[in-house]
This record gives structure tokens, sequence and C-alpha cells, in this order.
């Protein structure tokens, strides 16, 4: 497990790209680095079932699949981003 941050969000998963963390609030937030000429950081806070699969059988293996999934078609989760970054 990684360090908090200066936040107090809890860094879960960290590969080039892709970032999982905890909030404080119990929110389990994915930012994906999007484009590939302009790049752009799209954030979205994962679903109860997300969640589900990446504590109980996924793991980092889950995140990053998720990521790809993010980094592929940022169009598909338009409706769930959070933020653009």
């Amino acid at each position: 497990m990684m360090p908090q941050r200066a936040d107090a969000d809890q860094v879960l998963y960290h590969e080039y790209g892709t970032q999982l963390r905890r909030t404080v609030d119990g929110l389990y937030i994915l930012n994906v680095l999007c484009g590939r000429i302009v790049e752009y950081g799209v954030e979205i806070a994962l679903t109860a079932d997300e969640i589900t699969s990446y504590l109980d059988d996924g793991g980092d293996c889950f995140i990053h699949n998720l990521g790809e999934d993010i980094y592929s078609y940022p169009e598909a989760f338009k409706s769930r981003v959070q933020r653009y970054c």
C-alpha cells in the first residue's frame, strides 16, 4: 500500500497514467491520463460493483484493465466523469 497524499487521500494503485485513491470520505477515485496528442486527465468515482471487484478478486489487475478501458474509450465514461484535469 502506498503512503497517504498531503490531502489525506490514500493512493491504492499507481502506474504511469493511472491512479486509484481512496478519499477520507471513503470514495474510490480513479484518474486516468487520456489522449494521444493532447493529454488530459479523466477522473471517475468507482461504482459499488467496481469497488467490490477491486477488493474481492480483481485487485490491481482490475484497476489496470479499467484504466485501459477509460484510456481507449473515454467517451464511454463521460456520464461518470467527476472532472477533467
